[in-house]
């Protein structure tokens, strides 16, 4: 059969079906890579890459592989986004390894990760480009030996991959973005792979008359998957360009969407509130956004008020509302659980009554869960499955679900291999570690369940403090602020006493009345007092390599005094918030 035009079912995996691709098609476009957006009529601007001339590529640097490592080995991509990288990333499908994408070690947080990723993953080899080779050996502290691409040649004539992959074999090893000492190889195979990808082009109706446009990383699940692995198989069209152009100005991202009248685009929800707040009227009323069908929104909590800000500030481009498709997946799930149907739009709905303090919070749906794809609401301690409506963890189930983490059997069957207490027989499922409900068939997801703040028998949801926080004034960055809970070191005893750290961009002279705004802002939308608000430096709240918020890391860095602090706004109950 075939979903969307991908063809199912395959009896090899990915390395089959992109080179029959090229071959059948060796001059159709493979993808286009947009060096600077910023300067159209820059020589090289934007670079076509065919599809046999990646095939070749790939191919060339397949054979280098082989000669170095055997089937099965892991090889650590240590490359920058660009068509180097997608090569790489093809040569070790063709090659029989099991690629270990990366972000390159270009910070002291990004080399103790990869540092932590060697340990687990005990890569045969990495490969970089010429420039970066000489860092990037220090980095893996020179017990792993490495492969500069760029100076590999493409051969004329390269015989086949000695290596034909099965449906079940890994493809690669999506490590997840949490701690950076202790990330878990998430394998994902080829099955998992096509399954989830057939998904995604039967939700999104994605045909070869679509076209993407992708800034993300390349080394995480959905820049790699969505962004370029399912416009590859697909033969959907693809321009991509660099995380960081995106992160310098993030309006470029939109300036693509006109330029190549996108039509298929996904970002995390922080993307879209940084261009609602970074647009400015002359760039806006130069965007063409009316081809722009479906813009995905996941990978994050999808905040309403950012849905509505991006709609109403590029309403004048062409941008309807009803074309946002929030979604939910996470890595463990390959990419991608569930999703709305295009031009639905967000949907949202009301939190029970007791859930949280306050008066009911609105809470944006994620959809529905894609084609094969099951999704259980079990309570996380008494696992039981809880009625709709009613909130508890998300658990998964479906092809998409990968095979588990790499060498680590027992965290594999605690998180691979639940089954719900009231119905032992079903499963296995996922267990996600995510709280949500679902409500008329639709997905909802409320956080995560080791940020949840109990504070007197009440839950309260780190993101939507933080989100008070950040909106209570410009000064405070927003996306950047992480909110804990400290009872259990402070002695507090009933989790009362909640802590923000802001990034803060402002003078020390003004910080008591921003720090007064946002202990207001937080007690009147989440019902809650701030023990305490630490106002600190641009870019130092810890985040994921994904750019995500690491709480607990915040949370240590707090109690140990390792915060780079510029104020310490004590918190005494506002007057809104007393009985």
């Amino acid at each position: 059969m075939s979903i969307g035009s991908l063809p199912l079912p395959l009896t090899g995996g990915l390395d089959a079906l992109l080179r029959d691709r090229a071959q059948r098609a060796p001059e159709a476009l493979a993808f286009r890579y947009v060096t600077d957006s910023r300067d159209p009529e820059a020589p090289g601007h934007t670079l076509a890459v065919t599809r046999g001339a990646l095939d070749t590529r790939a191919s060339a640097l397949a054979a280098a592989l082989r000669d170095r490592v055997r089937p099965g080995d892991r090889v650590l991509l240590l490359h920058p986004p660009g068509p180097e990288y997608v090569a790489a990333f093809l040569a070790c499908l063709y090659a029989g390894v099991v690629a270990v994408p990366a972000n390159p070690p270009d910070t002291p947080a990004g080399a103790a990760r990869v540092a932590s990723i060697v340990r687990d993953a005990r890569p045969a080899l990495f490969t970089t480009v010429a420039g970066r080779l000489a860092d990037h050996r220090e980095a893996v502290a020179g017990r792993v030996p490495g492969l500069a691409t760029d100076t590999v040649r493409d051969a004329t004539a390269v015989p086949p991959p000695w290596h034909s992959a099965k449906t079940d074999d890994p493809a690669f090893l999506q490590y997840t973005s949490g701690s950076t000492g202790d990330p878990r190889g998430v394998v994902v195979t080829h099955a998992g792979l096509l399954a989830n990808m057939a998904a995604m082009l039967d939700r999104f109706r994605l045909t070869p008359d679509d076209r993407q446009v992708s800034w993300l990383p390349p080394y995480h699940d959905m820049g790699l998957i969505l962004g370029i692995l399912l416009p590859l198989c697909s033969g959907v069209d693809a321009v991509l360009s660099s995380p960081f152009e995106f992160m310098v100005d993030p309006l470029s991202w939109l300036e693509n969407l006109t330029r190549f009248r996108g039509t298929f685009s996904a970002a995390p929800n922080f993307a879209y509130e940084l261009c609602a707040r970074k647009a400015d009227p002359e760039r806006t009323a130069a965007l063409d956004l009316s081809a722009w069908r479906l813009a995905v929104n996941g990978a994050e909590p999808v905040r309403r008020a950012t849905v509505e800000r991006f709609a109403g500030t590029f309403a004048t481009a062409g941008f309807a509302a009803e074309r946002v498709a929030p979604g939910y997946g996470l890595a463990e799930a390959t990419l991608m659980v569930s999703g709305p149907d295009p031009g639905a739009g967000a949907r949202v709905t009301t939190l029970p009554a007791g859930t949280r303090t306050g008066p009911g919070p609105v809470v944006v749906g994620v959809g529905r869960p894609v084609t094969g794809t099951e999704v259980r609401i079990v309570a996380p301690d008494a696992l039981l499955t809880r009625p709709d409506g009613t909130e508890g963890e998300i658990w998964v189930r479906g092809p998409g679900v990968a095979a588990g983490y790499w060498g680590r059997p027992e965290a594999t069957a605690a998180t691979f291999a639940a089954r719900p207490a009231d119905a032992p027989d079903a499963g296995p499922y996922l267990r996600t570690g995510d709280l949500g409900l679902v409500r008329d068939g639709e997905l909802y997801v409320t956080g995560r369940i080791k940020d949840l703040i109990i504070v007197h028998g009440q839950n309260h949801y780190p993101q939507d403090i933080e989100e008070a926080v950040w909106s209570a004034d410009p000064r405070l960055r927003p996306g950047c602020v992480a909110a804990f809970d400290t009872a259990f070191d402070t002695g507090g005893g009933d989790g009362s006493r909640v802590v923000a750290v802001a990034e803060y961009e402002g003078t020390p002279a003004e910080a008591t009345a921003v720090g007064a705004a946002a202990c207001r802002s937080v007690a009147r939308e989440c019902g809650l007092r701030l023990s305490e608000l630490v106002l600190i430096r641009r870019r130092t709240v810890p985040k994921t390599s994904a750019g995500k918020i690491r709480r607990s890391a915040a949370r240590d860095r707090y109690l140990d005094g390792g915060l780079d602090e510029i104020a310490r706004v004590p918190a005494p109950l506002p007057r809104a918030a007393r009985a």
